[in-house]
Formats: C-alpha cells, sequence, structure tokens
C-alpha cells in the first residue's frame, strides 16, 4: 500500500509528478487513484522485485483479464501485459519498459467515443531525466476508434510513434518525434506539453496524397449533412512546416505551407478545379512583427456546370494575421471579363475572423452565361461590382450590384447574401429589381403565352434553401409606352387564370372565343410568401375582387381575376406547373 508514489523528476528539486496516488493491491484488484478518479484494475498478477540499496527495481503485471470504469468510461480487454526495470542515478531514474495491450476496449458512457479490440506494442528506454533522454516506440496494429462523427480503421492505418521523451520544466518534451499512418502521411518535429496543454510545436507535416485523409476527416464525417461530398474527390498532396507556441492570452504561429498539383471534381453539382499550387508563408498570433512574406496561388483551370474559367495565378501576401491578394486577378469569362481586386482574409489570430473580396464583372453575355447555368438562352450583357462582398461569422453579404441589360430594359441584383453557410442547409438570398421590360421579349423567350407590354417591378427579401424559395416580397406591374401595344394572347390569359386559381376557361363565350388576342389596359400583381403562405393580389382592387388583367376600354374585353389571395406554396407550385404545361392556342401557335 502506497499513500503516496515517488515524483519521477529530475533530481536538484525539479519534478515531474505522476498524476497517480493511493496505490495498493486488494483482492487480486489493483486500485490507484488518476486525477481524482478512483479505478480498480484486475484480476491482477504483479510481482516487484527490488534489489540491494541502489540496486534496480523490476516490474511485471500480467493481465488476463482486464475490466475497470469510472463515471465516465468503462474498460475492458484481456492478455495484457507490462514489464518494467527502474534504477536510480545520479541524475534521474533510467528505465526499461515494454508494454503488449491486446482486445482492449474502451466506451464513453456518453456513447459518442468508443475504442474496440485495441492491439497495442509500446517500448521506452533511456534516462527520465539528465543527459540520455527515454526513447519510446509505439505500434497500433488492430481496433477501431469512434470519436463523435469520426472512425477511423486503425488497423488499416497503422499508426506508429517513434521519438523520444524528456522532463521540462511545466511537463514533458518530445524530441526527434515522428509520427505516421498508412496512407495519410507524416509528422516529425518535436512538441512540449505543459499543464494547460501543449505549449510548444515544431513540426513538418506531409501528406503525400489528399483522397485517403479527405475521406477520414471529412467526406466520411460529414456525408449525411453535406451528402455531396460522397461524390467529391479531390487529389495531390501538401506539405507545411509550423512552428507553434503557446503565448499567455494567446498563440503565436509561423511557417509556410504548399499545396502541390491538387486536383478537385465533385458531381452533382458538377465541379473540377484542376492543377491548383499555393505556396503560403504564414505569420499568425500576438507579437507577430516584421515585412509581410509574398506567396504565390494558381490553377490550370475550373469547371463549374457549363461554365468554364482558364487558369491563372496570383501573387499573395502574408503578415500580421491577414493573407491577401498582393494583386488583382483578372481573366476573360463569359466573352467579358472577371476581375478581383482586394480578397484578404483578416484577424485570423481570433476566431472572429472576417473575409472581404472586391468582384467586378465587365461585360459578359448573357447567352453564354444562362447557357452555362443549363437555363434557356437569354440575349443580353451583365456587369457591374459586388464590393464589399464580405464573409463575417459564418455569413456571406455583398454591397454593390450587378446590372443586366436584357429584354429591352434592365435588371438589378443588390444585397447578394448567404446564412448558415456550416449548416447542412445554408440560406440564400437577393433583391431584384426591374423596368422598362417587354414583355413580348420574355414570352418569346420563355416560350409562354403571348404578352405585349413594357413591365418594372422587383423582389425584395428572397430567400432560398435547400433548392426552394422560402420567403419573398415580389411585383409587376405594366407601364404604358408608345413602342408596345398592350396585348394578350388567348393561351397567356388562360396561364394567368391558372395562376389566379380559376376553376374554368375565362373565354368560354361564343364570340370571345373568335378572337386570339385581347387588349388590356393594366396588367400586373403582388405577392408574399412566407412561413408557406403565398399571398397573392391583383394589380386592381374593386370590392372583393382582385384584378390580374384589366381588360381594355375597347372590345374585345377581357379580364382575369384572382379567385384565391391565400394559399400553400406547394398549391402555387402545382399551378405553376399546370402553367408550364398549358398547350398553345391552335390560332396562336399559326399566328406565331
Amino acid at each position: 500500500h502506497l499513500d503516496r508514489l515517488p515524483e519521477i523528476g529530475a533530481g536538484q528539486g525539479e519534478a515531474a509528478p505522476l498524476p497517480i496516488s493511493h496505490l495498493e493491491i486488494v483482492g487480486g484488484q489493483l486500485h490507484f487513484n488518476f486525477r481524482g478518479q478512483t479505478l480498480a484494475v484486475g484480476p491482477i498478477a504483479a510481482t516487484l522485485a527490488v534489489g540491494a540499496r541502489g540496486g534496480p527495481m523490476a516490474l511485471q503485471i500480467e493481465l488476463p483479464e482486464l475490466r475497470t470504469a469510472t463515471s465516465a468510461i468503462a474498460i475492458e480487454g484481456r492478455d495484457s501485459e507490462l514489464e518494467a526495470e527502474l534504477r536510480r542515478t545520479e541524475t534521474g531514474w533510467h528505465i526499461e519498459a515494454r508494454l503488449r495491450l491486446a482486445q482492449l476496449s474502451a466506451r464513453a458512457v456518453d456513447g459518442e467515443r468508443a475504442l474496440d479490440k485495441l492491439a497495442l506494442r509500446a517500448s521506452a528506454a533511456g534516462q527520465w531525466g539528465g543527459d540520455e533522454p527515454l526513447a519510446i516506440d509505439l505500434a497500433i496494429s488492430r481496433g477501431e476508434l469512434l470519436w463523435g462523427r469520426y472512425y477511423a480503421d486503425l488497423g488499416a492505418l497503422e499508426p506508429s510513434l517513434r521519438g523520444a521523451i524528456s522532463p521540462a520544466s511545466a511537463g514533458a518534451a518530445l524530441r526527434r518525434l515522428v509520427l505516421q499512418a498508412k496512407g495519410l502521411g507524416k509528422a516529425e518535429g518535436q512538441l512540449e506539453i505543459g499543464t494547460a496543454g501543449v505549449d510548444r510545436v515544431d513540426m513538418l507535416l506531409t501528406v503525400p496524397e489528399l483522397q485517403p485523409l479527405f475521406a477520414l476527416a471529412i467526406a466520411e464525417p460529414w456525408r449525411e449533412s453535406y451528402p455531396q461530398l460522397e461524390r467529391t474527390t479531390i487529389g495531390g498532396a501538401i506539405r507545411a512546416r509550423l512552428d507553434y507556441r503557446r503565448r499567455k492570452g494567446g498563440f503565436r504561429l509561423t511557417g509556410h505551407v504548399t499545396l502541390a498539383d491538387v486536383d478537385l471534381a465533385s458531381s452533382e453539382p458538377s465541379f473540377a478545379l484542376r492543377q491548383l499550387n499555393l505556396d503560403l508563408p504564414l505569420a499568425l498570433g500576438s507579437g507577430i512583427d516584421g515585412a509581410a512574406a509574398d506567396g504565390l496561388l494558381r490553377f490550370a483551370g475550373l469547371t463549374a456546370g457549363g461554365l468554364q474559367v482558364d487558369g491563372a495565378s496570383v501573387r499573395l501576401r502574408s503578415g500580421d494575421n491577414r493573407i491577401a491578394f498582393a494583386e488583382p486577378l483578372e481573366m476573360p469569362l463569359l466573352g467579358g471579363r472577371l476581375r478581383l481586386g482586394e480578397l484578404a482574409v483578416e484577424r485570423l489570430d481570433s476566431s472572429e475572423w472576417h473575409a472581404l473580396l472586391a468582384l467586378e464583372l465587365q461585360q459578359l453575355d448573357l447567352g453564354l452565361t444562362t447557357t452555362a447555368l443549363g437555363w434557356p438562352a437569354i440575349a443580353g450583357t451583365l456587369d457591374g461590382s459586388l464590393a464589399p462582398l464580405r464573409f463575417d461569422a459564418g455569413e456571406l453579404s455583398s454591397g454593390g450590384a450587378l446590372r443586366a441589360e436584357v429584354f429591352g430594359g434592365r435588371v438589378e441584383l443588390r444585397h447578394l447574401r448567404a446564412e448558415q453557410l456550416s449548416s447542412s442547409v445554408p440560406t440564400y438570398g437577393v433583391d431584384i429589381s426591374f423596368d422598362d421590360i417587354s414583355l413580348r421579349q420574355v414570352t418569346q423567350s420563355l416560350e409562354l403565352g403571348r404578352i405585349s407590354g413594357v413591365a418594372r417591378g422587383g423582389v425584395t427579401g428572397l430567400a432560398i434553401a435547400n433548392g426552394e424559395p422560402t420567403r419573398f416580397d415580389a411585383w409587376l406591374e405594366t407601364k404604358p409606352d408608345a413602342k408596345e401595344k398592350q396585348s394578350i394572347s388567348v393561351r397567356a390569359i388562360r396561364q394567368i387564370s391558372i395562376l389566379g386559381g380559376a376553376g374554368g376557361d375565362p373565354i368560354s363565350g361564343t364570340v370571345m372565343r373568335l378572337f386570339d388576342e385581347y387588349g388590356y389596359s393594366a396588367m400586373g400583381f403582388r405577392c408574399r410568401l412566407e412561413n408557406d403562405k403565398f399571398v397573392l393580389h391583383g394589380v386592381r382592387s374593386e370590392g372583393d375582387k382582385e384584378y390580374l388583367v384589366v381588360g381594355s376600354l375597347l372590345p374585345p374585353r377581357v379580364d382575369v381575376v384572382s379567385h384565391t389571395q391565400v394559399i400553400s406554396f406547394s398549391d402555387m407550385v402545382e399551378r405553376l406547373r399546370r402553367i408550364g404545361a398549358e398547350p398553345p392556342a391552335q390560332e396562336e401557335g399559326a399566328q406565331q
């Protein structure tokens, strides 16, 4: 029975005490207190041989079965053993130790962490304290590890650790450290561990092939939240030299990161980034001073859906907890040009980091753009500036505006935004306004019923999640224009009637069916979607009637009334589907 274990340190008053106290063997079980938790291990067979004064102590422990538990974890195993020989020297302790664990399993009571059937061999030889460090060698040949959402087959990875350990002022230092796992890569260097955690790291990390690491650390753990990760592959290598120091109230991290020939590809949505190379110096944390260092980013090409971007390169500037473009990046895009002005990631020494980007589009061809996006081709141009485009606290927001010259008028996009980007269902939004839009050009391009006239309107507060709108306010109204008469075809009248919830054919009278086109004096709507409730109002109200189309003063005249102002959005989607399926009228088809 030992009430207090020796403080195994470097002598001369310097000590690195073991976190174990109150060691005793009772009824074939080993009882001890470890960091405030009392554990009982057994059944145990132990032999302790103590030599003469100054002689060695030899300890042999065999655990044919291992069962122990605390309030947080349960451990079991079999066929484990420990052999150790300790000899006191003038400067410390000389240690020779060998450990073998077989069929070791551990499970946290919360069910989030587990280790199953671990097979491990470890050895230590050398001096704890003094000039000769304690050499350590550890290898795992079997086992499975679950840590939250992360899972690893340790038998396939065969992780190993080699190095030397010695006491430090506040803990222990590991020198000549080599940590590697099959297929993942290698870490080489040294680190120091103190009472508050890791105090210092000087490490070279090498990952010769990124795909196994990507699968283990990203794709497998997050595939249920982000299914597209299962359809994503990554190739290439990474090499990083890191020098980390813990500081009072902060840290200091310097080093260099290199990405070599990285290819990233995914399907649904289709995306491919080819031959990405990065040379990036690091200077992060408190107490960073001195001139900023230059880096380089380049890639051979990028494809997203039908969009293709040629390769480019840009110099980077890194320093003072900031990584930024050292110069604007310009490249041809969709018949025009893309210009990325300032791009900066700032406050990298804080969890409240943010990024800024000045994005400018110059005379993009809308026909090429819409075709690349898989939409019907629309003639026109797109240009404008989103500055600043800001990423902060998991949200993206923009200043500036993009403007399109299309359908004889103008469309403007402002306040592009994205929220909850770290979630599996982020929300995207934009505000849209338009003016002087030719309805004749719109309906011809979208193959809808024929409408002539000029319109203006907009959409504010648009929010899209999981590919569907969840909220918006929208309006559209026609305005008189001397260049275009205001007329509407039979097919368009029927389509708008479906939108308004009409139960029958608005063109049912014998005389009215003789005409295939009608004049109107006003057309439009106001609508709102919120909490799956869609509210639709017409361009004019008379009593309880909401007019979507107000007929002209002169015959032939047809009015279209909204019959249901409040419906669910799923019902509105069904109405839009019916509008798309409405066949062209025979007369209209002949005229077109």
